[in-house]
């Protein structure tokens, strides 16, 4: 393999790791939401605007 081509496949590896922590990110953020929804009474306006949150995700 080139240096070249080595060079870019790093890249490329970085790249991915990057795009997955970001998600890795969401999703736990997402999670964190969903757990204080579950938490709430309904028609409550917390319940609201963090289904709002959720929804605006």
């Amino acid at each position: 393999m080139t240096k070249r081509l080595t060079k870019q496949l790093e890249q490329l590896i970085t790249n991915t790791k990057t795009k997955v922590d970001n998600l890795e990110y969401i999703v736990n953020l997402l999670l964190k939401i969903q757990k204080q929804i579950s938490k709430l009474k309904p028609k409550s306006n917390n319940y609201y605007h963090l289904q709002r949150q959720l929804t605006a995700f």
